[in-house]
């Protein structure tokens, strides 16, 4: 089996059993598997789905390949700068959490009017 097929196998498996956008559940476990922030796309994801879950979208809407367009923070300088800051481990919490956010289809926790890292330390402090 060619390896483009094979991939295309598990997306569409995964799909049809309702995991959730793998590109992103991927590499949310890649962070929590290393233990850390490995890379700046990671660095992306996490400050990308705390701008989407804190706005109170539901993970129905996030895209495999034209993600949904809204105006985003997401990689405002501050924001790279706040997620780079955290510790590993607050790496692999906050990743954790943003799984199981497109894992139950929305964020418990949301909040329009905090900013990203508003929203990205009350998530921390709600895991201690």
């Amino acid at each position: 089996m060619k390896l483009h097929q094979h991939i295309d196998l598990i997306v569409t498996t995964e799909l049809s059993e309702g995991q959730g956008p793998v590109p992103l559940k991927l590499t949310l476990d890649e962070i929590i598997k290393d233990g850390k922030v490995t890379n700046p796309y990671q660095i992306f994801v996490l400050g990308w789905l705390s701008e989407f879950f804190k706005k109170g979208l539901k993970s129905a809407a996030l895209q495999l390949e034209n993600p949904i367009d809204f105006e985003s923070n997401a990689t405002h300088t501050d924001v790279v700068t706040a997620l780079k800051a955290l510790s590993p481990a607050n790496h692999v919490q906050l990743a954790q959490y943003l799984k199981d956010c497109i894992d139950a289809g929305e964020s418990a926790l949301k909040d329009p009017k905090s900013t990203t890292i508003e929203w990205m330390k009350f998530v921390l402090r709600k895991q201690d």
